[in-house]
């Protein structure tokens, strides 16, 4: 689950709630992928990979700051 100080902004059972969801007007957000023990750290890389190719093809101008495993 991740949180601010106002509410849950995506979870496992839920996914993304409506308050942070991206619009037409965003310009910073942060992909998060939930794996549970014992899936590869390789494997989430690689679909993190695939995240960033998705947003590159609809956002030429994105950029990545981090792509990061916790």
């Amino acid at each position: 689950m991740i949180a601010d100080q106002k509410s849950i902004l995506s979870s496992i059972l839920r996914g993304p709630d409506l308050r942070t969801a991206i619009t037409k007007h965003t310009t910073r957000v942060i992909y998060m992928v939930y794996a549970p023990p014992g899936v590869e750290e390789q494997l989430v890389y690689n679909h993190l990979g695939d995240i960033e190719a998705y947003v590159h093809m609809t956002s030429q101008e994105s950029v990545t700051r981090l792509i990061g495993v916790y």
